[in-house]
């Protein structure tokens, strides 16, 4: 469990604990979690501008009749199984 406190007499500090409600906060400043850590370099992703594509995507909003049998017996069955077991 962690807390990082934005105001009071712990404010800057990274506080840490193992189990909620168990234990005293252990409070490490940026000096500290830099002694354990090293170096601690900050990421500077690349990343490009997304792109439109010049035709739209279709997709198919039907199913195929034999599937929505097999859809239509599953949910059959899982209706029947709950129908029985609240019963």
């Amino acid at each position: 469990m962690w807390d990082w406190p934005i105001t009071g007499d712990t404010a800057g500090y990274v506080r840490a604990k193992s189990l909620p409600n168990i234990g005293k906060w252990t409070e490490l400043s940026s000096a500290d979690i830099s002694t354990f850590c090293g170096e601690i370099n900050r990421l500077n992703p690349e990343y490009t501008t997304p792109t439109k594509p010049k035709t739209p995507w279709l997709t198919s909003l039907s199913i195929k009749k034999g599937m929505q049998k097999s859809i239509r017996k599953i949910w059959t069955i899982i209706y029947l199984d709950l129908s029985h077991s609240t019963s």
